[in-house]
């Protein structure tokens, strides 16, 4: 996202100044006002107190307001929804980690005129979280779909499979998944799932090592793991609906590229689901019976094609902070 607001700032001509977090190493070095600190919020303080009558407005593009009040307009981008539903049955050190990021969030809320978020949902969950959500929110999301990909959407034939595209993530419902295909295997249903989990820590090598006991018992699981875009296009090419038992997103664009690309979306009945798109299926991420049903009698039924409810809203966030 933050690739693709540059780029669109650079294609427009505009005049401005990127400050990065150290996270960005030196990708942006290249343009003409940048400047790199480490992602601390004394850092962030130092730099607006020298810098915060340079401009003219200011976007915060990670979910954290300016730690002091300038005299600009304002805006801060909230797209973490994890950090308004902190969840009720997660570990106590985790949950109280949330909870004090949230309360610095609304702490400095004082210092945004406005929120930018990407859904209705997120919208709604910030407005009920944050105390400083009474302030103006605007829903204006934004992304890139490659016209690679839109292309696709034209191929019929050969579309069989279904996925789950993105990183390994509780709220995401990827223990979920595995769940629905060994009793979908179980069922005599035989479809193939398509994942894209990496092995960057223990907890990921361990949910690759339970796709191979189930790979092993016969269950069709193809992990693609890390893999550029170029072949998450081509996953799409071979599936018929990407399967989304998410708890909740602040975007879902994962749901988004799989409807530009001509796959359905079968997902969880909840507020964000609805707030993207119209599904051709919904479930209870609950109810583990209930999902294979759902994915059982969209295989064998025809559907109504999945729809978008957003678009892609970036000529009216830069509109709004130019």
């Amino acid at each position: 996202m933050l690739r693709y607001l540059v780029s669109s700032l650079q294609e427009r001509n505009l005049n401005f100044f990127l400050l990065a977090d150290s996270r960005c190493g030196d990708e942006f070095n290249s343009l003409p006002y940048t400047k790199v600190l480490p992602a601390t919020l004394k850092e962030r303080k130092k730099f607006y107190k020298q810098h915060g009558a340079d401009f003219t407005s200011v976007l915060c593009f990670g979910n954290v307001p300016p730690p002091i009040k300038l005299k600009v307009p304002v805006y801060t981008y909230f797209h973490n929804i994890s950090l308004l539903k902190i969840p009720s049955d997660g570990k106590l050190i985790p949950r109280l980690k949330f909870f004090l990021k949230q309360r610095l969030i609304d702490y400095y809320g004082r210092n945004t005129d406005a929120w930018i978020v990407q859904t209705d949902n997120t919208a709604n969950e910030l407005k009920k979280h944050l105390f400083s959500g009474k302030k103006q929110v605007y829903v204006l999301p934004f992304y890139h779909i490659p016209q690679e990909l839109k292309a696709i959407s034209l191929i019929k034939s050969g579309r069989n499979d279904y996925a789950l595209i993105g990183e390994l993530s509780y709220p995401r419902g990827h223990g979920i998944i595995l769940d629905v295909w060994k009793r979908l295997h179980e069922m005599g249903f035989d479809r193939t799932l398509h994942l894209t989990v990496s092995d960057r820590t223990e907890r990921h090598i361990a949910y690759r090592q339970k796709i191979e006991e189930l790979k092993g018992q016969g269950v069709k699981i193809i992990n693609h793991g890390t893999v550029p875009f170029s072949e998450i296009i081509n996953i799409y090419k071979k599936c018929k609906a990407i399967v989304y038992p998410s708890s909740n997103e602040s975007l879902g664009l994962s749901i988004i590229e799989a409807i530009e690309s001509g796959c359905d979306v079968i997902a969880s009945d909840l507020p964000f689901t609805h707030s993207i798109c119209i599904p051709s299926a919904v479930f209870s991420r609950e109810d583990i019976e209930q999902i294979c049903k759902v994915i059982v009698e969209y295989d064998n039924s025809p559907a109504s094609k999945s729809t978008l409810k957003i678009h892609n809203s970036i000529n009216e966030l830069l509109e709004i902070i130019k």
